[in-house]
């Protein structure tokens, strides 16, 4: 858990053993009241997904 000013970003851990960020108000974290290791339910609003590998280009310049 990370306190960003008026936000608080937090790492879940999914069944694959990726790693999601999530961000929260501090009024959301509170209402919540999570605890480390606990098992929670997300769906995602804004996600964004990155490539695993490194694609190589067809040519070089």
């Amino acid at each position: 858990m990370i306190h960003l000013g008026w936000e608080i970003q937090i790492e879940l851990l999914l069944p694959d053993n990726r790693l999601v960020n999530a961000h929260l108000t501090r009024e959301q974290y509170g209402e919540l009241a999570l605890e480390l290791g606990q098992n929670v339910f997300v769906r995602p609003k804004a996600a964004k997904e990155f490539a695993e590998t490194v694609v190589e280009p067809e040519y070089y310049i």
